[in-house]
This record gives structure tokens, C-alpha cells and sequence, in this order.
């Protein structure tokens, strides 16, 4: 998973390079491109703003990488591997969902 640096460049490299040639658009599309402009420099911002400790990574990676063997089991009832990683996918999906939230 790529770190905010490497996020930043590529965004940054998507918002200062255009896949055409400007001058060959009408109006209408030289619009559009600065609409796609500003919606990658709000992701920018995004990162900057609301991931700057990368908390966003590292609970994905921590969700692919967990070891259920190291959890605490007393007290605990235990459950199958297809239901732990159950629960890990939807852990996931979840922080994919909060990622893309207009509020988050």
C-alpha cells in the first residue's frame, strides 16, 4: 500500500499532466478537465488533512496481516477462520466505506 508521499505524487502528477492536448478541447472539455483537476486536489487535501499519521494504511494492512493466534482467548468465545475472516472483510469494507464518506 502506497504511503501518503507516494500518494501525493501520483496525484500531483495527475492534477500538472493532462492525457490530451488542451488546446484541442472546446470549452466544455477544458472545464471538465479542471473539474477532475479540483476533485483530485480536494483528494490531495484528503490525505494531507485527514490521514497525515497514515492511520488509513495501517488499519488496512493490519487487517490483511493479522495473527488471530497472538489475540487474548480467555473469556473469549472462540470462533472458525472463515468467520474471523468474515469479520476481517467486513472490517475492511467497512474503513473502505468511511474513506469515501463526504464527512470523514
Amino acid at each position: 500500500m502506497p504511503d501518503n508521499t507516494q500518494i501525493d505524487k501520483v496525484l500531483e502528477y495527475a492534477i500538472n499532466t493532462s492525457p490530451v492536448d488542451l488546446k484541442k478541447l472546446s470549452p466544455e472539455g477544458r472545464v471538465l478537465i479542471e473539474d477532475f483537476r479540483d476533485i483530485i486536489e480536494t483528494m490531495r487535501m484528503m490525505v494531507v488533512e485527514k490521514n497525515a499519521d497514515e492511520l488509513f494504511q495501517n488499519a488496512v494492512y493490519s487487517s490483511y496481516h493479522a495473527d488471530p493466534s497472538r489475540a487474548k482467548q480467555s473469556g473469549v468465545a472462540p470462533i472458525s477462520k472463515d468467520e474471523a475472516k468474515k469479520d476481517a472483510d467486513q472490517g475492511r469494507s467497512f474503513s473502505e466505506l468511511l474513506s469515501k464518506h463526504a464527512d470523514w
